[in-house]
């Protein structure tokens, strides 16, 4: 395990499972819920981070430019080991090697991890590098578990909705419908929304105020909780669920996936704050 942080804000994370997050504490309080069962079960836990899939692929695979491609829900890099190549006291850099030979995300490629603790703030800045000569594509999320208790409030950016069939896939359709319940411990909710520009979310808590902004590829949202639950998911995501596949049936705006050409590079940032109330 590795641990950043400074006075005000501390971060853990799990260098051999994916760089999963399995606490940040502000000012000595837990703002993370961890579910060993769900680690032990092999399920998401802590802030996972979801590459090249986020959430559910259809059937298991997708192909994309004529290739045939293994699709994990919740992606391949979950479980992956990071190797670290950088540390200091506020800061960790890392990196995971994919190779053309892989079955489930088949490209000559780095992803490089830098996660920086900065006052109050723990910030994610995330580098894909394309480092053979074929087109790759890829989305990426990540899936914070928070705590539910002490949290009343949630403001989130949405823009549209997009509706989902029976099993959780996009069926190619939006809505204007961005309405929530106001009340978190009554929230029940499990949807899909495109939002206003880069995401911008705020959880509303008893002692402090939690912010959630990104780049500009961030413009999705997953709000996962319901009245059952400990913990609510304010998922920051560059795509649709399913992505891949909704990119081959011709939606391809909609799917919002990020493609880089040979030896191309691409940076994203996932920043989440906190104030004192």
């Amino acid at each position: 395990m590795v641990k950043i942080g400074n006075d005000n804000l501390t971060a853990v994370f799990d260098e051999k499972d994916g760089m999963t997050c399995t606490s940040i504490k502000f000012k000595g309080r837990e703002y993370v819920y961890f579910d060993e069962k769900r680690k032990e079960s092999g399920g998401t836990y802590g802030i996972p981070i979801l590459f090249p899939t986020p959430n559910r692929v259809r059937d298991g695979f997708y192909v994309y430019n004529g290739k045939k491609i293994v699709g994990n829900r919740h992606g391949r890099l979950r479980h992956m080991p990071f190797e670290i190549t950088g540390i200091k006291e506020d800061e960790v850099i890392s990196i995971v090697r994919f190779s053309s030979a892989d079955d489930d995300f088949p490209y000559d490629a780095d992803f490089v991890l830098s996660l920086k603790v900065v006052e109050s703030s723990l910030i994610w800045n995330f580098e894909v590098r394309n480092k053979g000569d074929e087109e790759l594509s890829y989305g990426l999320a990540l899936h914070p578990y928070f705590m539910k208790e002490g949290c009343s409030r949630l403001l989130v950016n949405l823009k549209k909705r997009v509706d989902l069939d029976d099993d959780k896939y996009p069926s190619g359709s939006i809505s204007d419908d961005v309405s929530l319940e106001n009340d978190v411990s009554l929230l029940d909710e499990d949807a899909l929304f495109i939002t206003e520009g880069s995401i911008d979310a705020m959880l509303g808590y008893d002692k402090a105020e939690m912010h959630i902004t990104a780049s500009d590829d961030f413009n999705h949202a997953v709000i996962y909780t319901s009245p059952r639950m400990n913990s609510i998911c304010v998922e920051p995501q560059t795509c649709l669920t399913d992505a891949h596949n909704m990119y081959g049936r011709g939606y391809k705006d909609l799917a919002s996936l990020i493609i880089l050409k040979g030896k191309e590079i691409h940076d994203s940032i996932v920043k989440i704050s906190f104030t004192e109330v």
